[in-house]
Order: structure tokens, then sequence, then C-alpha cells
């Protein structure tokens, strides 16, 4: 009879962790494959347009995978944005694709162009209760100490 209690109480202890982490992954794939909520259509900003918005879509592409595409332009200026957020926790993704900026005053007028890769990706962080997720890599194709503020905004 005691080996028979001490048989039902393993099998209940595994059944208990086994509902436990079943649940935790659960909550970790739902939280993952929503971007803590950032999927959707939303804000994007470059500084230098002063309060001009743009937009942005952020798919779920499966696996803790999401697509990002869109711009902001204002007279000629723009900022394009088109890669693949991998989230890290609440409050930063890495990013892999191109961002394109155009401002007349800086680099002469020309494009900057900045690529991400596997090997070089970029983060975007969110920081102090702020509402956007800003590019850590600013630096400017122009160089001295002139950067860029891309922001994407959570709603």
């Amino acid at each position: 009879m005691q080996i028979k209690s001490i048989l039902f109480a393993i099998l209940g202890a595994f059944f208990f962790v086994f509902s436990f982490s079943e649940q935790a992954a659960a909550q970790t794939k739902k939280t993952f494959d929503n971007a803590y909520g950032l999927v959707g259509t939303r804000s994007l900003k470059l500084q230098w347009l002063g309060e001009k918005m743009g937009k942005v879509k952020i798919q779920h592409e499966g696996e803790g995978e999401f697509s990002i595409e869109g711009s902001v332009e204002s007279n000629g200026d723009y900022c394009v944005i088109s890669g693949t957020l991998l989230p890290i926790d609440a409050n930063r993704f890495r990013f892999e694709g191109i961002i394109r900026t155009r401002v007349s005053f800086i680099n002469n007028g020309q494009e900057c162009l900045k690529e991400a890769t596997l090997e070089n990706a970029f983060i975007f962080e969110k920081k102090n209760g702020r509402k956007y997720y800003r590019l850590q890599q600013m630096e400017n194709c122009e160089g001295n100490n002139v950067v860029d503020y891309v922001d994407v905004f959570e709603f």
C-alpha cells in the first residue's frame, strides 16, 4: 500500500510540474509572438524631420521573429526601414535589415545607408519609461558627432 501511495505522489508531482512548465512555455511564446504589444501599425520618427511622423508595420513571422517595414518623409527628406526584429526583452529588440535616411543639410544631402547584419545587428531600446524604442546605432554617415534618432513608437 505504501508503494502505491509513493507512486501516486510521484505521478502527481510529475503532472503538476509538467502542467506548470507547459503554462510557462505558453505564456513565454504568447509574449514573444505578441512582441510585447508592438505588432501592428506604429509611428516612426526621425528627429531631423521635426514633428512629422511616418508609419511602420510590424508583423509576426513566426518563432519569435517579426518583420518591420515603413517610412517617414517630409519635403524630400526621409527615413526608410526594412528588416527583421527579434525581441530580447520588453525594452529591447534586435534589428537586422536596412535603414536609409536622407536629410538635405546633413551628409551633403546624400542618402545615409545603415545595414544591420546577423553579425552586426542593431538594437532598438526603450529607456526611462519612454513610449518609443530608439535605434542605439545613431551615428549618421556624415560622422562629426552627427546622430540620427530613429524612433519606433509603442502605440
